[in-house]
């Protein structure tokens, strides 16, 4: 199915239909700057708003089982990383083909159905990050990577040349060298 969204000043913009890990079919919108700055200070806000309760009940010396161990930096990174994919997943989501085992029925991609399937899916959690986001992120790095080269006799040329170090001493005096007299001019002979 090929949707196209006519509506951005007659930008043809084609959703994405994408394949995840386990043959998960989803339909995302694509990202577009305003979309990433969106979706990425959300996933922040919840990332604070989660680090907040999370040292109020440390310091109110409240049960920590609800939380992992937020001390942790690679525990701040993955908590950070899921929130980013459940908040891109929830923004971009337009359809899917996931249906209920026990019903058989349909399962709409609801914000909760988003959150509750891409948390407890690690591997489509990631297989999103890696046909979805990284894509977009890519494409900003490699933009912003793609200065014009300077100009003139040094143009493309790397610095080769290995740097001074930053100490410096200073010259020892040197002791004035007697100097010879200056030779004759006219011939004595």
């Amino acid at each position: 199915m090929f949707k196209v969204d006519l509506s951005k000043k007659g930008q043809v913009r084609a959703n994405l239909a994408l394949i995840l890990i386990g043959g998960l079919e989803v339909v995302m919108r694509p990202i577009d700057a305003p979309a990433f700055r969106a979706t990425t200070n959300e996933a922040r806000r919840q990332y604070f708003t989660i680090l907040k309760a999370y040292d109020e009940a440390k310091k109110a010396g409240d049960d920590l089982s609800s939380f992992r161990n937020l001390d942790d930096v690679t525990v701040r990174g993955d908590l950070i990383d899921a929130l980013t994919t459940i908040a891109f997943a929830t923004q971009g989501l337009i359809s899917w083909n996931v249906e209920d085992q026990d019903t058989g029925k349909d399962v709409p991609p609801t914000p909760d159905n988003i959150d509750w399937i891409f948390t407890n899916q690690y591997a489509l959690a990631e297989s999103l990050q890696d046909k979805y986001i990284k894509p977009y992120e890519d494409r900003l790095l490699e933009k912003n990577a793609s200065a014009p080269a300077p100009t003139g006799t040094s143009a493309g040329v790397t610095n080769t040349a290995k740097g001074a170090g930053t100490k410096t001493r200073r010259a020892a005096k040197a002791k004035k060298a007697k100097t010879a007299k200056s030779a004759p001019t006219k011939n004595t002979n």
